[in-house]
């Protein structure tokens, strides 16, 4: 960052660390007053629900619903600018209101008011979440019941933050600032490709792999599953599999010979390897459940909504997979597996799969036999492979852009607590006015 240097000769020590000699130090309740006026009955303000990461939204984008009662003149009343926090406050759920000119929020929350002219607002909702303080937090809430892990009002007003000049302040907001709005933008982006890839999954498992305009030129036929290519089979997934092989009934480790795989492991299709569990088994179970690229994971047993999910496994490593899911294992000359791992992936295949599913308490399943069953598109080999590196393609660009906001994010926490200790200075940034 242009201008930045490190000051640590030039730093004193003080009551919350380490700190450049000319900052300062001072107490959230000499800069915050809290604010408890409620919406009561003249009132017309929109409701407002509290995230991890996107801070004040409206509740019915969090929840795609509204979830408060009608009556909401007990809720508080907090305008853009105020100090809002709930819970788990060691998580960072602490954010200034800037989407809305007023908004209503639930009285669990507690609402703050800036007082002060010498803090800025954007540098003091940074400094809420950063490390400084979100090791504070989880100092004050460590007796909390887990799910309330707030931090009481006295306690809060007694936190203490760094206080550089009030033009420093705000370069560090600006630093911070600017990397936060390249993060939303690649959030933007990757939400508008994976928007894209359903959209041509659509239309590639409608028409196929030609484009829009000539669609209408397209032979289609009717079928069971809604109109289809002329040329391409429908049969059951059964007559184009090896075999539907259910996994291991074997509790995990953190330690033993091989990985195996459980049904968190499959996410947008793929294989995730974070958070795995390991098994010891013999020479012959092992080879009975080794896993081998191409092999398509089903998660057979899960919620009504995440029932039904699937992933290509093409890993270089030897794993092995658990009893909560089936191995389906393609016939590659009739179904090419990246081509039927989409398929099965497909909304319009996901629902399907949910109607085949047998309803427990709180789990469906869908039996390996009832997996044989499932209608499927079986376009020729040449087709398969046409719509296969289509949505490739926009994988491919999902990962970049998911690799890059990794990337960023790591960027934005370590500058945030360099910025926030003083060990990274931005004195010589220019802030647009």
């Amino acid at each position: 960052m242009t201008g930045a240097t490190t000051l640590a000769e030039e730093s004193r020590i003080t009551e919350i660390g380490l700190l450049p000699r000319d900052w300062g130090v001072v107490k959230l309740g000499d800069v915050l007053r809290e604010v408890n006026i409620r919406v009561g009955e003249a009132f017309k303000v929109p409701v407002l629900s509290m995230t991890r990461h996107e801070g004040l939204v409206l509740q019915q984008q969090k929840f795609d619903k509204r979830v408060a009662s009608r009556d909401i003149s007990k809720y508080k009343v907090v305008h853009r600018g105020d100090i809002v926090y709930g819970f788990p406050m060691d998580e960072g759920v602490i954010y200034k209101l800037r989407n809305f000119d007023k908004g209503a929020v639930s009285p669990v929350y507690e609402v703050w008011k800036l007082i002060s002219e010498s803090v800025d607002s954007d540098y003091l909702d940074q400094t809420l979440r950063s490390p400084l303080l979100i090791s504070t937090y989880e100092k004050l809430t460590s007796s909390v019941v887990e799910r309330r892990r707030i931090v009481s009002k006295r306690d809060f007003q007694e936190i203490r933050i760094p206080l550089p000049s009030l033009a420093e302040q705000r370069k560090i907001a600006y630093a911070l600032s600017t990397v936060q709005t390249a993060i939303e933008k690649t959030k933007i982006v990757i939400k508008a490709t994976r928007e894209l890839k359903k959209s041509l999954m659509k239309h590639l498992f409608t028409y196929g792999p030609v484009n829009i305009d000539e669609t209408e030129r397209v032979p289609l036929k009717e079928t069971e599953i809604g109109l289809v290519p002329e040329e391409w089979e429908m049969e059951r997934l059964g007559d184009s599999i090896k075999e539907a092989q259910y996994g291991l009934s074997l509790k995990g480790t953190s330690q033993a010979a091989f990985p195996i795989l459980r049904m968190n492991n499959l996410v947008d299709g793929q294989i995730n390897t974070s958070n795995l569990q390991y098994v010891d088994l013999d020479e012959v179970t092992f080879k009975h459940f080794k896993l081998e690229k191409g092999d398509i994971l089903f998660n057979r047993t899960n919620s009504q909504e995440l029932v039904g999910k699937a992933a290509l496994f093409d890993l270089d490593r030897n794993f092995v997979f658990a009893s909560y899911l089936i191995r389906v294992v393609p016939e590659s000359y009739l179904l090419i597996p990246h081509y039927l791992n989409y398929y099965l992936n497909w909304g319009e295949t996901q629902i399907r799969l949910r109607m085949l599913a047998s309803r427990g308490v709180s789990q469906s399943n869908v039996s390996a036999t009832k997996l044989r069953g499932l209608l499927i598109l079986r376009p020729p080999i040449p087709v398969q492979q046409s719509i296969t590196e289509n949505l490739y393609a926009l994988d491919r660009k999902i990962q970049v852009e998911e690799s890059k906001k990794k990337a960023l994010e790591a960027l934005f926490k370590t500058m945030l607590s360099n910025l926030m200790t003083g060990r990274m200075r931005v004195n010589n940034l220019e802030v647009p006015i």
